[in-house]
């Protein structure tokens, strides 16, 4: 963050730039909204206008948040229709922890949190961790 001037040359304030931002979220914006509605002067127009700015404001953030969640249901389903299509077919997997990949075929998909995890004989295996499909 550049803080001051000094003889025409700005400074650099590394200490000032690493503090951490922290951004108005849902709830506080509902707060924050909350106590303007209840200071609200209904005789000056300009705070009315500023008002319904944000309200608009408010109303898009929140449309956003929905495609948001829209956009990660479609992506889960994605995932978890590309793990049926390997059903029958021959995998190669390295979970962590094993010093050998896993190979075999799929014999079941497992939804568990909204992920996809392809059952290989008896072990569960997620989808990142395959490294070879035949």
């Amino acid at each position: 963050m550049y803080t001051a001037k000094v003889m025409g040359v700005a400074t650099y304030d590394a200490a000032a730039s690493e503090a951490p931002r922290r951004s108005l979220g849902k709830d506080e914006f509902l707060q924050l909204l909350v106590a303007q509605l209840r200071n609200l002067d209904i005789g000056e127009g300009g705070s009315n206008q500023e008002f319904i700015a944000q309200m608009a404001q408010f109303t898009m953030v929140e449309e956003l948040q929905n495609l948001s969640a829209t956009v990660t249901e479609m992506m889960s389903r994605q995932l978890i229709a590309e793990a049926g299509g390997l059903v029958g077919k021959t995998v190669e997997a390295w979970p962590p922890g094993y010093s050998t990949p896993i190979t075999g075929k799929v014999s079941a998909v497992e939804v568990i949190a909204g992920l996809p995890f392809l059952r290989v004989g008896d072990i569960r295996v997620s989808m990142n961790h395959v490294t070879k499909i035949s």
